[in-house]
């Protein structure tokens, strides 16, 4: 419902769920389908 101050790190977090179909496929190319290239 809003973003969150994240004190520890000096930055803000905000969570966004957006539908497949909306995501731009330049974004799905780079991050993966899976979206494991960036995964902890």
């Amino acid at each position: 419902e809003e973003a969150v101050i994240d004190w520890q790190f000096g930055t803000t977090d905000v969570f966004l769920v957006l539908p497949l179909e909306r995501i731009n496929t330049r974004y799905i190319n780079y991050y993966g389908a899976d979206a494991t290239r960036h995964a902890a």
